[in-house]
């Protein structure tokens, strides 16, 4: 699946599906239409560095205020999606669920400086130790799409 067929289907489910109760059945294969119309557009905006608005709103339209399954980001979807975002810091549970790893591996990526951390570590409550701080969200990111490469030139050999 594009990540173009990816907008159509998710937006459908997210926005245009609910709708299709309150109005005709017309009005709803033409929001379709429109999706399926745009999409490319979209995703094409996206590819060539995007706005980090346009990419805020897709995340608002599929997801709402809702959280980003890490899953999201390994799709078609999602890697055109995540390097238009801003830069935030995540947690290293969060780096861990987005890359599928343990959050030891985290943690020792992180000591070694192979991802950066954003915000400084806050101090932890008395008897616990401190957190490492908050990892950079595009070096996450930056991972999948070097992953992804490389399982590309692997299959091809």
């Amino acid at each position: 699946m594009s990540a173009a067929q990816q907008l159509v289907t998710e937006a459908l489910e997210a926005s245009v599906k609910p709708w299709a109760v309150v109005f005709s059945r017309d009005v709803a294969d033409e929001l379709q239409q429109a999706l399926e119309a745009g999409s490319v557009a979209v995703v094409e905006q996206l590819g060539n560095g995007g706005s980090e608005d346009l990419a805020k709103a897709v995340v608002a339209v599929l997801f709402g205020a809702g959280h980003v399954p890490p899953t999201w980001w390994w799709t078609p979807l999602g890697r055109a999606v995540g390097p238009c975002l801003p830069d935030v810091g995540i947690t290293q549970a969060e780096a861990a669920a987005i890359l599928g790893v343990k959050r030891g591996t985290i943690a020792v990526r992180v000591r070694r400086g192979n991802l950066p951390v954003v915000a400084p570590r806050v101090p932890g409550k008395p008897g616990r130790p401190s957190g490492t701080g908050l990892i950079s969200r595009k070096a996450v990111l930056s991972e999948i799409g070097s992953r992804i490469s490389s399982t590309l030139k692997t299959e091809s050999n």
